[in-house]
């Protein structure tokens, strides 16, 4: 399996985000407002789309948003190379931390790449998030 991550255009993560997170809606329901202020990244297998995030900038700190892998390519490692991808890059810029909104489901892949919970959990359209962080240095 060839696997490459580079940076993309935001219009490119809509249809992995839409298949991934959000099957059944439109695409219109997959964009971020700020989508062209951000970083995106596509990981490619054999040349293919296959996972995709985007990365928002805040003076010395990163969120990222809308981590996603087609569903048939998910549990084979390919989101755990996308954190690692972030987080070297975000290490490259200086940045000192990098965080999230992750669903509560989700914790245990973000505490293996290093993240740590911050807060409370909240619930945002029927569902439950909890931030979690990266210090980078």
């Amino acid at each position: 399996m060839n696997v490459v991550i580079e940076q993309t255009f935001p219009s490119l993560t809509w249809a992995i985000r839409q298949e991934a997170m959000y099957p059944g809606k439109d695409l219109e329901a997959v964009k971020l407002d700020d989508d062209f202020n951000g970083i995106h990244f596509g990981l490619y297998v054999n040349h293919a789309l296959t996972g995709v995030v985007s990365l928002f900038i805040d003076q010395d700190r990163a969120q990222f948003r809308k981590l996603a892998v087609l569903p048939h390519m998910q549990r084979k490692g390919l989101g755990n190379l996308i954190i690692q991808n972030l987080i070297s890059f975000c290490k490259t810029e200086k940045l000192s931390k990098i965080w999230c909104n992750a669903r509560v489901d989700a914790i245990g892949f973000y505490e293996k790449n290093g993240f740590v919970t911050s807060g409370e959990p909240f619930s945002r359209n029927h569902l439950q998030y909890i931030k979690m962080e990266l210090l980078l240095g």
